[in-house]
């Protein structure tokens, strides 16, 4: 996920990429932005059915990790990449993976 004022089209922007184990992407997100840092309401880009999701979650941390594309910042599994990039790393590592339908924000 991101939020809407910094999301940009077509380039590197700040993406929290991580895992949800019950199924419910919104309900996780939600849970994470309950806090008083967050600006405004998250949106998220997208979602993949993926097995083994620790794994593949680490795979996709590891790769953009080793890209240099990490961001300091005091919340954990920030990056600056696009959906794009992070959908082309889950296909690599799990061909098989379905992109879900993006969810609306309630």
């Amino acid at each position: 996920y991101s939020f809407p004022t910094i999301i940009k089209k077509e380039v590197r922007f700040p993406i929290k990429v991580g895992l949800t184990t019950t199924g419910d992407a919104q309900a996780r997100v939600t849970q994470q932005c309950k806090t008083t840092c967050c600006f405004e309401f998250p949106i998220i880009l997208a979602t993949w059915e993926v097995q083994r999701v620790a794994a593949v979650e680490d795979a996709i941390h590891s790769t953009l990790e080793a890209r240099g594309y990490k961001r300091e910042s005091p919340g954990t599994e920030w990056f600056d990449s696009t959906p794009d990039e992070v959908e082309s790393i889950i296909k690599f590592i799990q061909p098989t993976a379905q992109r879900l339908p993006r969810l609306q924000h309630k």
